[in-house]
């Protein structure tokens, strides 16, 4: 990396230190404009004397408005910077251009702004400024602009109803981007470490007022405001000034602009290799680390430069922790910087929590100053380490550690001609495993199974493919009629005629399968492939409950008349008629009587009281299913199964939401009654003309009990 050319970096870093400056009229280091609820200004003030004050003697002084009976009677809205003006006696406050209200409303909104600035960045951003420079910039037409001279960093505490202000000890700065605008028009500002008295303070004015004397219209002033300044960027523009370091070729910000490593970098070691080189006693972890965790900690160890990216809650304040513990065992330090002091604060509480938070120095924060700096460090410094032996603890772990990775080594290599690792064999196991729970299982032997190489078995996969085929033709294979047949002693004639007659068999059933499928549709019996043989000639000799011909209501009208005349005429006594009367009678019933007959109807229950009985309930349950709105349901054979999906969830809204089959039913039912029916008045709907089809077909099984055929109504 020393022969490579080092002005690269250079020049690198002095171009990126330089756009941390905004040259900017909007920057308030060049162009200050006090804000009108964020900047309070300070009046009728001795420069000089607040300086001591403040920082010198670190006094806290609280605000005073104009309109208060401390101020001063004699205001003159004009501060100096003159040592020789003693003032008789010691001032604790401050007095302001405001008014008591709006110095209040400006302390509360100062105070609040700074405050949240603290504890979400970290830094301060709250200071007092002592003296302005008035000056003109030619390329924004000669304006006149103001830019703050010396700030005082400084915080607001809370004094009954007003505030103090006082030093937070933090560097008094000087004004960085002033300076650097200024070099470029041949103006030197004069430098300044620190500021140890009034003397250095007016000295130092006086060399700014030496330095643009030859420009006119330019002037120091004593004007002192209280605001907000961000000096984020400016500081970090001060750590990149290459004089302060002292030797750039040797630092690891050339690794940033080199991507190639040097012959002498070494690999860094993989987490495989850490694990098993590493041994338990040098890990210093005090919180869980995962692999990748355990990596960025070894590469870190090893001096590697590295970037570890993840979202929250993955585990870098956790990493971060175990970083800092693995690095105090080493006996090194370590300096741990975050743009939000929450971080820093999250890993501070770990620190504390596994009692490694007292070797922890805060070189900043809202309450942290010189003071408790040295406080902080004398603490640790007085602390008392002590020895423990715990290498039988480690050796125990370090055992644990090795039969873990023994373990994971065997899970991970190929079990022997397989090509895939027990791992693997296991998760197929797992996974094909729960699919057969669900399957009756048909054992195969498979022999010399930890043989078998990965052609072998893709065969063995193809054979079962093909035996999966063959099996769903024959199962179950235990009530399949070849089942126990043993062709083994068959000659080929006796195959031969085997499979003739098996051909002859299967164009016979057949056949008798489309004879039935032509009765089927005759008569309405539905679902009879399901049937066994038995069951399917017993059916077409019961042919009973079906509605699918109510349709032919007509017929059935005419059939009812036909009993009721019938009745009528047979209940007739016959003295009350005369002779040709009672021939036209007779005629009447002998034809009625044909009809009758033709019925298929037997004497005796025409005679019979029940008949009568019948045919007046037929009528109601006619006129009933009539005036029905959803008399169309008749004939529906999932009538019953609609009742109970109705009678589950009709009181039930919120199932209702979820279960389509149901609301689908019921936007359908809905719709005979015009969307205008409630769904009790359904349900009770859906439950009457249930009974009516009952009723309905009881009276039909009993009028058939009387026929010599089954009627051919089909099935009601």
């Amino acid at each position: 990396m020393a022969k490579r050319n080092i002005s690269v970096v250079t020049s690198e870093i002095n171009k990126y230190r330089t756009n941390l400056l905004d040259l900017s009229r909007r920057n308030k280091f060049l162009n200050f404009t006090a804000s009108k609820s964020k900047s309070i200004e300070i009046i009728n003030e001795n420069m000089l004397n607040l300086f001591e004050a403040l920082v010198l003697n670190e006094e806290s002084m609280k605000f005073l408005s104009f309109d208060e009976e401390e101020a001063s009677v004699y205001i003159t809205h004009q501060n100096i910077w003159d040592d020789d003006s003693d003032e008789s006696e010691e001032k604790s406050h401050i007095q302001t251009n405001d008014d008591k209200n709006t110095l209040s409303r400006k302390l509360i909104k100062l105070y609040r702004d700074n405050k949240s600035t603290i504890e979400e960045k970290g830094f301060n951003s709250l200071f007092l400024a002592l003296g302005f420079l008035e000056w003109k910039d030619s390329s924004y037409q000669n304006r006149l602009s103001k830019a703050p001279l010396i700030l005082i960093p400084v915080k607001l505490s809370k004094y009954y109803d007003t505030y103090k202000v006082s030093w937070n000890y933090e560097e008094v700065r000087y004004n960085t981007t002033l300076k650097h605008v200024l070099k470029d028009i041949n103006i030197i500002l004069p430098d300044y470490e620190s500021l140890n008295s009034k003397v250095e303070m007016k000295e130092y004015l006086e060399s700014i007022e030496e330095a643009i004397k030859n420009k006119s219209g330019w002037s120091v002033n004593s004007d002192v405001y209280l605001s907000i300044f961000s000096f984020k960027k400016l500081a970090m523009y001060e750590d990149l000034d290459l004089s302060r370091w002292k030797n750039i070729k040797n630092n690891n910000i050339k690794k940033l602009y080199f991507n190639k490593k040097d012959e002498d970098d070494e690999e860094a070691p993989s987490i495989t290799d850490y694990d098993d080189s590493s041994k338990s006693m040098d890990i210093y972890n005090v919180l869980d680390a995962d692999s990748s965790q355990q990596e960025v900690i070894q590469n870190i160890k090893n001096g590697a430069d590295l970037v570890v990216e993840g979202p929250p809650g993955t585990g870098k304040s956790q990493t971060i922790v175990n970083i800092i513990a693995q690095l105090m065992a080493l006996n090194k330090s370590l300096l741990f910087v975050s743009e939000k002091k929450v971080a820093l604060d999250v890993v501070k509480s770990r620190l504390d929590k596994v009692g490694l938070g007292d070797f922890c120095l805060e070189l900043h924060g809202e309450n942290y100053n010189k003071k408790a700096f040295t406080q902080d460090l004398a603490k640790t410094l007085s602390l008392h380490s002590t020895d423990e032996d715990y290498s039988r603890t480690y050796t125990h772990l370090d055992n644990i550690k090795r039969d873990l990775d023994d373990y994971a080594n065997i899970m991970y290599q190929d079990f022997v001609k397989s090509n895939k690792t027990t791992y693997e064999l296991i998760g197929m196991y797992d996974k094909y495993s729960k699919k057969l729970e669900k399957t009756t299982p048909v054992n195969v032997h498979i022999s010399n199974v930890e043989n078998i190489t990965p052609e072998e078995y893709d065969s063995i996969i193809d054979n079962l493919a093909a035996l999966a085929q063959q099996y769903d033709m024959v199962k179950p294979v235990s009530g399949n009629f070849w089942r126990k047949t043993d062709t083994s002693n068959l000659n080929v004639t006796e195959l031969s005629s085997i499979e003739f007659l098996v051909d002859e068999s299967i164009a016979d059933i057949d056949e008798l399968k489309r004879q039935i499928t032509e009765i089927s549709e005759l008569i309405g019996l539905e679902n009879y492939q399901k049937l066994t043989m038995e069951e399917l000639l017993e059916k077409l000799f019961l042919i009973t409950n079906n509605l699918q011909n109510y349709e032919y209501k007509d017929k059935m009208n005419e059939f009812i008349q036909d009993v009721n005349t019938y009745n009528q005429l047979s209940a007739k006594q016959d003295k009350s008629y005369d002779l040709k009367t009672l021939k036209s009678v007779k005629a009447t019933f002998i034809k009625l009587n044909k009809q009758m007959a033709d019925s298929k109807f037997k004497n005796e229950y025409i005679y019979s009281k029940s008949l009568d009985d019948n045919i007046h309930v037929l009528k109601a349950i006619h006129e009933s299913i009539e005036s029905s709105p959803i008399r169309t349901l008749i004939n529906d054979p999932n009538l019953e199964e609609k009742i109970l999906l109705f009678e589950k969830y009709k009181n039930n809204s919120l199932m209702r939401l979820v279960n389509r089959e149901f609301e689908n039913m019921r936007n359908q039912l809905r719709g005979y009654y015009n969307y205008m029916a409630d769904d009790e008045q359904i349900y009770n709907d859906l439950i009457k003309l249930s009974q009516d089809r009952n009723e309905y077909n009881n009276i039909r099984y009993e009028i058939n009990s009387y026929c010599n055929q089954p009627m051919n109504y089909g099935q009601l």
